[in-house]
């Protein structure tokens, strides 16, 4: 990318910034764009040698493949994510057990690393305002796996409904995309001081309607993907003024060798991080950690009111609810069902862990939730069709009957084609896999084999 492609009064505020690095800027900015990509604890993954420093299962390409012919793409045992943006991974005690809010999270990038970063009792509600993002947002953490996933699609200020709910917020905010002009140059043609400036109110408003999400002693994490201090620094500084004395800077050192630059805010040394492309392997970030003050109250005064449970006044033994007619099916497809609550409605079967569970019993009823538990299967006479999100769990039970496929079986499945005739046939559902990860279902009947791949994840392409 030439110097000439980038707008006059974007270049003239960089020089601004970044003084005698001007030109070491200009001439990254001309490079290609890095490529990265990160594991998915849950599955197996391939082996790399050139790590990223910041994520213990992020590696960097030397170039970009064609990741939809990858079957373990479409398996979600890696995710495509920019490596400046896994530095989320670095702000957070991921030990401890958390409710955790990703206000702003489609496509995936900074849920998908929550998840496979979060303790096993921590639970991850996910949000998208926008319907279609929302539904691609769903998609992806379906593919991810991990069971104690919310996602809902709701307006940042219906989350004034959720005080006080959440150990840690991130709200990875829209912004004018400056840093992402390498990766992206369609983001240049949308770039305006104007958009600069309408992107800084609106992170404001944003802002304002989550932090009272927070809990007390809890944290909030900012980011952008542009190097504007309008829609940084000083959205921070705002942020510090109408609630500072709620919220304070909660630094984060990193290591100088990754180099992302500290930024002083309020006379405050590495409170926050921006990374440049002449300095980090990675593209344009900007990342600040906040705490609210105080600790958090017990778990009932922390609860919504209006989801509070009145406990029974009856004494005595309470009846055990009846084992529904369809669990010994449900049961034959998971590892442990005991550990599970389940729910049936119009004939499907979805289960919760127990920690999810407690969750959803605290959130207000204004919320949109579009995926909530681990649907399981539908039912039918004679059993259950089991469903392509239990094909993606992790609750999947071992030792099921399965056909491992290669590369162009693969390819050929993921596409819902019938798979070439010489493939082996068996009665009954099996999980079809690759390299030993689960890519969904196939039903053996007879002398054919019915491809059960959800024809809406489907590869369109040609490959």
């Amino acid at each position: 990318m030439s110097e000439l492609q980038l707008p006059p009064a974007f270049l003239q505020r960089i020089q601004e910034q970044l003084g005698p690095e001007y030109q070491a800027f200009i001439s990254a900015m001309s490079a290609p764009a890095v490529i990265s990509l990160r594991t998915n604890p849950l599955k197996a993954h391939p082996s790399a040698e050139d790590y990223v420093p910041w994520h213990p299962l992020a590696y960097f390409l030397d170039e970009r493949p064609a990741f939809v012919a990858d079957p373990l793409f479409h398996a979600g045992a890696y995710y495509v994510q920019e490596a400046s943006s896994m530095l989320l991974y670095q702000m957070v005690d991921w030990t401890q057990d958390m409710h955790i809010l990703d206000l702003c999270a489609a496509p995936g990038g900074k849920s998908t690393l929550i998840a496979g970063a979060m303790s096993e009792n921590s639970v991850l509600l996910a949000n998208e305002v926008i319907p279609s993002r929302a539904g691609v947002l769903a998609e992806n953490l379906t593919r991810w796996g991990h069971p104690n996933v919310l996602v809902s699609q709701n307006e940042p200020k219906v989350f004034r409904d959720c005080m006080d709910l959440f150990d840690l917020v991130v709200v990875d905010a829209p912004c004018s995309g400056e840093g992402m002009f390498r990766k992206d140059p369609r983001a240049i043609g949308e770039w305006s001081p104007e958009a600069v400036t309408h992107c800084a109110v609106r992170q404001r408003d944003i802002l304002a309607d989550v932090v009272g999400c927070v809990k007390p002693g809890g944290t909030l994490i900012y980011s952008t993907c542009t190097w504007s201090q309008e829609e940084n620094e000083e959205v921070i500084a705002w942020l510090l003024d109408e609630y500072g004395e709620e919220f304070e800077i909660d630094v984060k050192e990193m290591e100088v060798d990754w180099g992302a630059k500290g930024v002083e805010i309020r006379g405050i040394s590495d409170a926050a991080h921006r990374c440049w492309p002449h300095h980090i392997r990675g593209e344009g970030l900007f990342l600040c950690r906040l705490r609210r003050k105080g600790t958090a109250s017990s778990e009932l005064e922390r609860e919504p009111t209006a989801r509070r449970h009145r406990k029974s006044r009856k004494k005595g033994k309470q009846p055990q609810p009846a084992v529904p007619h369809w669990q010994a099916w449900v049961d034959a497809f998971l590892n442990d069902p005991k550990t599970l609550i389940f729910s049936e409605k119009n004939d499907k079967i979805y289960g919760y862990s127990k920690p999810l569970t407690a969750f959803l019993q605290r959130l207000p009823n204004s919320l949109r939730l579009i995926k909530k538990g681990v649907y399981l299967g539908k039912l039918f006479r004679k059993g259950i069709n089991p469903s392509q999100e239990l094909a993606m769990s992790p609750w999947l039970k071992e030792g099921l009957p399965s056909m491992e496929l290669t590369l162009d079986q693969a390819q050929a499945y993921l596409k819902k084609e019938d798979l070439p005739q010489e493939a082996p046939f068996r009665s009954g559902y099996l999980i079809a896999r690759y390299q030993g990860v689960a890519l969904g279902w196939l039903k053996g009947a007879g002398h054919r084999l019915k491809n059960h791949y959800p024809i809406n994840w489907r590869i369109r392409k040609a490959l």
